[in-house]
């Protein structure tokens, strides 16, 4: 994937880079609540 990334535009570049941090984001916050909410 990263290779690819030198051939992107940065204006498609960015966009992709923000909503690939933002579903890590719900994803690390989905499983933060699920597994460390049973404590």
């Amino acid at each position: 994937m990263f290779f690819a990334l030198d051939f992107l535009p940065f204006h498609t570049l960015y966009p992709l880079l923000g909503l690939y941090i933002h579903c890590s984001v719900r994803v690390f916050w989905f499983k933060s609540n699920t597994f460390g909410g049973l404590k």
